[in-house]
């Protein structure tokens, strides 16, 4: 029943645990503060830590790099040209076609010129990258400003997914 106070015999286990816990760490500081012990104190738990801390990142860099690993071996890459050549006109567009948890790099090659729209990418859609030519860079620009809509909605382009990539992009802040 909400409200209603633990009994003392549920609570007598946790006050134990507790106080353990505080005994432990009290040890623990002071032998921290002793000068001969304290090199040995940090070595036996500064070093576990750090070994900890290794042991954490080994594994979510392993997870990572697989799920990337498997995500550029199927790279897709879809040409957006404003003259109609590409596959889209719009930069918009291309990113539209890219399904909902997309797990495979997919790669959006914008021709040169001025591409006048606001652009998402969504969280749902990781792996994207855009790609500009380095001779003849893509401009990718729109004219809300924080003062018209806010901060959070004048973005020309926002990008709330992972392992989003740009090179050879300009992105500007406002088509003047």
């Amino acid at each position: 029943m909400a409200g209603k106070p633990s009994s003392p015999v549920a609570v007598f286990p946790i006050i134990v645990l507790a106080i353990n816990v505080l005994g432990l760490l009290c040890v623990a500081e002071n032998q921290a503060r002793s000068p001969k012990n304290f090199s040995k104190w940090v070595a036996s738990n500064v070093a576990s830590f750090k070994e900890r801390m290794a042991q954490i990142e080994n594994v979510t860099r392993v997870a990572l790099d697989e799920r990337l690993a498997g995500a550029e071996a199927q790279r897709r890459v879809i040409k957006v040209r404003q003259d109609g050549t590409g596959d889209f006109r719009t930069i918009s567009d291309a990113v539209k076609s890219i399904p909902l948890g997309n797990s495979r790099r997919v790669v959006v090659h914008i021709g040169p010129g001025v591409y006048k729209e606001k652009v998402t990418v969504e969280k749902s859609k990781p792996f994207v990258t855009f790609l500009g030519d380095p001779n003849a860079m893509p401009t990718i620009t729109f004219d809300d400003t924080a003062a018209k809509f806010g901060t959070w909605l004048s973005a020309s382009v926002a990008v709330d997914s992972h392992y989003f990539m740009a090179a050879n992009i300009i992105f500007k802040a406002r088509n003047s």
